[in-house]
């Protein structure tokens, strides 16, 4: 019992925290998108150190040079979204990733190689879907908290659907080997209420203040939104799942008492954020 109110109550702070920072303004949801790129960027270090092998005593010195680059990447990203000019600063994004080759010539570790991959995945990974959260939040030159809100609304559609729906009449496993609890039931259940609440989102939700900017895409887009999570959501997850079981640990953190860290909350949002941006920015329906 003592945690279940454990989990409930970080469940609510953490849901508190995510409606100040998405319904607040692009300020807010700015500051909130840079807390979440540190953290993920933190627990990925702390948890991909074993694969650094002998250069892991050098992992402060990966993850400094790591947060160097996003802190700046994300620096130029929001300086050109919220100005709606200046692109030709994310020219200099590309050559940022090439700190990563310069570092391991002049401290000449082990296996350059390997540890180039994986700092190279890490901003794949964690710091591409987030600078893209930026574009999409500014959608049309405007702040849009309440669209940005009702994307993730999907995402924990998916995922509850699918567990639930799982949990109820789950039988046909469809990766036992990287997720034991996944079946195909609940891959379907979490399609239907990915659908479902896009369906809300652009019928009722919208109407509730703070939450007009839902209105923005079309119903059409919603339904496509909800089927690229209902697709690269369940693959985020199973990704997130095939690096723990590499790692040979449960979660990635725990900075929320009974659900994991900040990539055990965001390895769907992380995952989807660069193909809902193709329907945002490029589908015209």
């Amino acid at each position: 019992m003592k945690t279940f109110w454990i989990r409930s109550a970080s469940a609510l702070i953490f849901a508190a925290i995510i409606l100040t920072g998405f319904l607040g303004s692009f300020e807010s949801f700015s500051l909130l998108t840079f807390l979440i790129l540190l953290g993920c960027h933190y627990e990925f270090y702390q948890i991909a150190r074993p694969k650094f092998k002998k250069d892991k005593s050098n992992i402060v010195i990966y993850r400094s040079v790591q947060f160097f680059i996003s802190i700046v990447s994300y620096l130029l990203t929001l300086v050109v979204v919220y100005f709606q000019d200046n692109y030709n600063l994310l020219l200099f994004l590309p050559s940022l990733l090439f700190l990563f080759f310069i570092i391991e010539l002049i401290l000449k570790f082990t296996n350059p190689l390997r540890s180039i991959g994986i700092n190279l995945l890490a901003y794949c990974y964690i710091t591409i879907p987030l600078l893209l959260s930026l574009y999409l939040s500014f959608y049309q030159g405007s702040y849009h908290g309440g669209m940005m809100l009702g994307i993730l609304f999907v995402i924990w559609a998916n995922d509850s659907g699918a567990y639930l729906v799982g949990s109820m009449i789950g039988k046909k496993k469809i990766f036992p080997n990287i997720s034991p609890n996944k079946s195909l039931e609940g891959f379907i259940g979490g399609l239907f209420f990915s659908l479902l609440f896009a369906y809300l989102n652009r019928n009722y939700i919208y109407k509730i203040p703070y939450f007009e900017t839902i209105e923005a895409l079309s119903m059409t887009k919603w339904y496509l939104i909800a089927i690229v999570v209902f697709f690269f959501a369940t693959i985020g997850d199973l990704v997130e799942s095939m690096f723990k079981r590499a790692l040979d640990i449960k979660d990635s953190g725990s900075i929320m008492p009974g659900h994991g860290g900040f990539l055990d909350r965001f390895d769907a949002y992380l995952f989807v954020l660069p193909f809902i941006a193709i329907v945002v920015f490029l589908v015209i329906v």
